[in-house]
């Protein structure tokens, strides 16, 4: 039987990421969502939130007036930000397999190339290793598809050079 996915399966804190509006695009405005008191100690459960993103973003709620709303649908976004302030590399490959499976939705290419850069130098290797397994299954109808995350990724990896000096020589090889 599979579980229900609703908020209440999460903790208090975790709770508080099924009731936020809509994030900004812009990197410089990501809250520091840490703020909300959600640490280290509740990465398993945002990784839940992540492997039950179809799940959590397509949870329809009939409201009063009839209408269909989907009020959970940001609470996937949230949870990979706050992964990636908290440095859990295991947010990158979730994302990307995300993006996959989800390729018209716009919220999750965009955040990649800023997740390489809040997750910093020490994903570089993941990244590299990410851009490989694209390159080395890049048929012509693949590649297409995925074109955005592949230019994402690099775009992170570029992000790190410019923001990290002491990593430029690794991010060019």
């Amino acid at each position: 039987m599979q579980e229900i996915i609703t908020k209440e399966n999460y903790s208090q804190p975790v709770q508080k990421l099924f009731e936020l509006a809509e994030p900004t695009d812009k990197w410089a405005e990501w809250n520091d969502y840490l703020n909300l008191g959600i640490g280290s100690e509740h990465t398993d459960e945002l990784l839940k939130i992540l492997n039950n993103y179809s799940e959590i973003t397509f949870c329809e709620v009939t409201l009063e007036n009839g209408c269909i709303d989907y009020p959970y649908s940001y609470t996937p976004q949230y949870a990979w930000r706050i992964l990636a302030q908290l440095k859990k590399q295991k947010v990158l490959p979730l994302v990307v397999k995300i993006a996959e499976e989800d390729p018209d939705e716009d919220s999750i290419c965009s955040d990649l190339s800023t997740i390489v850069l809040t997750l910093g130098p020490d994903c570089i290797d993941q990244v590299d290793d990410l851009l490989s397994t694209y390159i080395a299954k890049a048929t012509s109808q693949e590649y297409d598809l995925n074109c955005g995350i592949f230019m994402e990724l690099s775009s992170g990896i570029e992000r790190i050079g410019k923001s990290y000096p002491e990593a430029v020589k690794q991010c060019v090889e």
